[in-house]
């Protein structure tokens, strides 16, 4: 709401990340959606083949900090506990679970 509040202020105008705020690392990530989901046995394929890409990068946050004075209302295993349980019951409503 606030970065739409904002539209006419050039400052506010431009891209901005939305991010829990720390770096996470895709192994991460996946261990935490197996972990949510109770899906501890599947193990994830790394094969470090990808090339000429960014070793690592993540989203920084401080632009929607400092000029809408945003921050996350959930961290990272809230949203995506949340991401899940919206995902089954939609595919449990219609048919697709």
């Amino acid at each position: 709401m606030r970065l739409a509040e904002c539209t006419d202020d050039t400052e506010v105008q431009g891209g901005f990340n939305f991010s829990p705020g720390k770096a996470v690392t895709v192994l991460e990530l996946v261990d935490a959606i197996q972990q949510l989901m109770g899906c501890k046995h599947l193990a994830p394929i790394h094969q470090n083949a990808a090339q000429g890409e960014i070793y690592s990068q993540y989203l920084d946050s401080s632009r929607a900090h400092r000029l809408l004075n945003w921050q996350p209302e959930f961290t990272l295993e809230q949203g995506l506990a949340e991401t899940i349980d919206w995902y089954r019951d939609y595919l449990t409503k219609t048919g697709k679970l």
